[in-house]
């Protein structure tokens, strides 16, 4: 659970509007266990799932759109949130689902899932899931 809504803040946090900013570990996953400082890094464990994944949004992040791009929100109702990124010709979209129930919107338009590559037809998520949209001009 702590891995899925590691990843939906990180979500939200490379599609909103401003500069992402992380402290140095987060994108590891990197956890503080013992309630005292942080400690230091990690430099033999350094590449996992969460690195991995923070790293593909560091791509997604170069869009032009998440620059400068303005904000819609489209839904937002506990723990369900979508809105959309327009700009420089580009449409994006991303949903977040922090609830137990489906999440699923109605999107005019042919989009691709910037996480996995394929094009999306179902606009819905079940709890704890992510999608960022790029929609097929």
């Amino acid at each position: 659970l702590a891995k899925k809504l590691l990843k939906i803040c990180f979500v939200l946090l490379y599609t909103v509007t401003g500069v992402p900013s992380i402290f140095y570990g987060d994108e590891y996953g990197m956890e503080n266990n013992d309630g005292s400082s942080r400690g230091c890094f990690d430099w033999n464990n350094n590449e996992n799932e969460i690195y991995n994944f923070v790293k593909k949004l560091g791509l997604i992040r170069k869009l032009s759109v998440l620059k400068d791009g303005d904000l819609n929100i489209l839904y937002a109702d506990k723990g369900k949130f979508v809105f959309e990124r327009i700009g420089n010709g580009q449409r994006l979209i991303t949903m977040v689902n922090m609830k137990d129930s489906k999440l699923k919107i109605n999107l005019d338009g042919k989009f691709t899932s910037l996480i996995s590559g394929e094009e999306i037809k179902d606009f819905s998520l079940g709890e704890f899931e992510y999608e960022i949209l790029i929609e097929q001009k």
